[in-house]
């Protein structure tokens, strides 16, 4: 399969939906519905909109995972971050995005992440690049959209600060205009619920989950154990391989290595910022994940034990779905 999908040519991307729906098929038959805990400005009024059309709400959901595969793995061939031309990035990034029934819902961050990861793209095209003023604007807006779908997101500030200060000599300028923009949506919806007379649920939705009221959900972690187990075998694996890859290439590739370290420690972050510590807030998490995985399938030099360990991921992935039922 990793051959498959290390092949350029773009019909294999069209294996990307059908794995998708693979595993959405269910919930979108029996119409699953969306997430509301502590629901956003921006994500209530989507699942407001959904909430009489849950089989509607679930295909929404698996065309941003698709969608957001297929912006995440252009991203990648676009600034050339794996050492080769591949699609094994958005095939891990669904994989991971379905490896759970938890998963299987419309949920805040599959609206976050979206604009995560173009977020990604921006940050990149700044590199000794001399007119950056729309993407440093652009970047700081694309965090407060984020933000306003779902709140956590916000982490995302001082990750793209460590970024921009990796990528490019210090300008206050770009870093306020940055700010102006991570301001922006903010309050293009505070301005919103003020004419409507709903400033104080503004304010209310903004509140960010405290230690008293942050749920520790313990049990979808044992039930999925062997999918956690495989995973975490997979990452001290490609540990080696990942390092050797940001050792080894140009400074500019070396630097995008180091941001996506970044993007996974904020993210991690940002969980402790969600009102539970459910699978479904876990999401964000897999943007980085995805890359760290697609590089340690690409770059592996055992390609049989690399199709073994994939296999088993699959498996793995094939049986948690299994397990609840």
């Amino acid at each position: 399969m990793i051959n498959l999908f290390k092949s350029s040519r773009p019909y294999v991307l069209g294996l990307i939906p059908v794995i998708a729906l693979s595993f959405w098929s269910y919930p979108i038959y029996v119409g699953t519905l969306p997430i509301v805990e502590q629901a956003m400005p921006l994500y209530y009024a989507v699942i407001i909109l959904l909430s009489d059309l849950p089989v509607i709400a679930n295909i929404v959901a698996v065309a941003l995972i698709v969608l957001e595969a297929l912006m995440l793995n252009n991203i990648l061939e676009k600034h050339q971050v794996l050492s080769e031309k591949t699609k094994v990035p958005a095939l891990i990034y669904t994989l991971l995005m379905c490896s759970c029934p938890p998963l299987l819902v419309l949920h805040p961050v599959l609206f976050a992440n979206f604009f995560l990861i173009l977020l990604l793209d921006r940050i990149f095209l700044t590199y000794r690049s001399d007119v950056v003023l729309t993407n440093v604007y652009d970047a700081g807006l694309l965090i407060g959209i984020a933000a306003v779908f779902f709140l956590p997101s916000i982490m995302f500030l001082p990750f793209y600060i460590i970024s921009l200060s990796i990528l490019r000599p210090f300008n206050a300028r770009e870093y306020i205009l940055s700010f102006i923009g991570f301001l922006t949506p903010m309050l293009f919806v505070a301005v919103n619920f003020y004419w409507t007379g709903e400033l104080a649920d503004f304010w209310r939705s903004m509140r960010i989950s405290s230690l008293d009221t942050f749920t520790f959900e313990l049990d979808w972690m044992i039930l999925f154990l062997p999918l956690l187990l495989i995973t975490f075998i997979i990452s001290m694996i490609g540990a080696r391989s990942y390092i050797e890859e940001m050792n080894s290439r140009v400074v500019k590739v070396t630097k995008m290595y180091l941001v996506f370290i970044w993007f996974f420690v904020f993210a991690m972050l940002s969980l402790m910022m969600a009102p539970s510590l459910s699978a479904a807030y876990f999401s964000v998490v897999f943007i980085a994940l995805a890359v760290y995985f697609a590089n340690f399938f690409v770059s592996f030099r055992r390609k049989k034990l690399a199709e073994f360990i994939l296999f088993l991921l699959i498996a793995t992935i094939i049986y948690s779905h299994i397990v609840p039922l």
